[in-house]
């Protein structure tokens, strides 16, 4: 459907609300990930991305939610789509096969040896495995990297 990115190189988010553009729920739903990446609790949302969130993927499909019929809204306001309804929707294939299996919530802020259980990385294992570096962060990890 839509697809919501952060060019890194012009400091933009970019929204593509694809060929169903005046969809409102395709717009809530892209418009949701643009302000994740706005108040930084999102830095990435592609599937092939090591930051993709499943949690910002409840959130946004919550907001898309809202505007299909009176009882999927009323589904958002009871709870329904949850992170456990999330979670055995998601499909093996296509966009949300990264999220498949994934129990955290992946952001700078996750622990960074929760981020290398989905995305393997020999330089932030190594920075890990020093004992005082035991409970970085994902960002403390790449500070760290980066001195």
């Amino acid at each position: 459907m839509g697809e919501t990115s952060f060019d890194i190189n012009n400091k933009r988010i970019n929204v593509n609300l694809g060929p169903i553009g005046t969809n409102l729920s395709v717009m809530a739903h892209e418009f949701r990930h643009g302000y994740g990446y706005l108040n930084g609790e999102l830095l990435g949302a592609k599937g092939t991305d090591p930051l993709y969130d499943i949690m910002d993927e409840v959130v946004v499909v919550n907001a898309g939610h809202l505007f299909l019929d009176k009882k999927t809204a009323a589904g958002v306001a009871n709870g329904r789509f949850n992170l456990d309804w999330f979670k055995s929707t998601a499909k093996s294939k296509g966009d949300c096969a990264a999220l498949v299996g994934r129990k955290e919530q992946l952001t700078t802020n996750t622990s960074a040896a929760d981020f290398i259980k989905y995305n393997p990385s020999s330089k932030i294992s190594f920075v890990v495995g020093f004992k005082n570096n035991s409970n970085m962060t994902l960002m403390q990890a790449i500070d760290f990297l980066n001195k």
